[in-house]
């Protein structure tokens, strides 16, 4: 994350920080005076640098120290706190581990803007051989396991399965005319 942002390190003589295994991480470079905003709170201290994978950071027992009487509520993954040199109650969310959940295309935009989404996937359904690209082996294999979902639609209108599908209306009621959805005039035509 430092090299990525071009954050500016200094070196020191360092220190050894004892991780899991008996193994040994050398700490020998710190950012100094870094600002971090978490939501409306923000901190600014030195930060002493290890490479641990898919962490970016880590607050630890000093800066907990500094809040004072913290409440954690380890269900909805937030913490709050009365900040003394600011007078403000602050309160900060750490990330879910929802499962993944289908999201519809038109509220991508509001879900980006509000940063809850951590990564995104996006799904083209291609009719066979129209791209000269071939499917990877593990989803060939999913797409052959499950070929009655995946193979090709039948022709026509699906078989009858013992119902058919109706709208009830109430006796006398009428149609509701509404008026049509205003639209550009160069639509018209193909709308029509």
């Amino acid at each position: 994350m430092v090299e990525q942002r071009g954050i500016q390190i200094e070196n020191f003589d360092g220190f050894s920080v004892l991780v899991l295994g008996d193994q040994t991480m050398t700490c020998a470079h710190y950012v100094p005076e870094l600002l971090v905003t978490m939501d409306t709170y923000t901190l600014t201290d030195h930060f002493f640098m290890v490479d641990i994978l898919d962490t970016n950071m880590i607050l630890g027992v000093e800066w907990l120290i500094t809040l004072g009487k913290a409440t954690t509520d380890w269900k909805t993954l937030e913490m709050e706190w009365d900040d003394e040199k600011t007078g403000r109650h602050e309160k900060i969310r750490g990330q879910h581990t929802y499962l993944p959940q289908t999201i519809l295309a038109h509220r991508m935009e509001a879900f980006f803007q509000k940063g809850d989404i951590e990564w995104a996937v996006e799904l083209h359904a291609l009719e066979a051989g129209t791209i000269g690209q071939t499917v990877h082996p593990e989803i060939q294999s999913i797409l052959d396991r499950y070929a009655i979902l995946f193979g090709e639609i039948p022709p026509g209108q699906p078989p009858y399965r013992g119902f058919d599908h109706t709208i009830e209306l109430e006796q006398g009621i009428q149609a509701v005319i509404t008026t049509p959805y205003r639209h550009p005039k160069a639509y018209r035509d193909e709308i029509k």
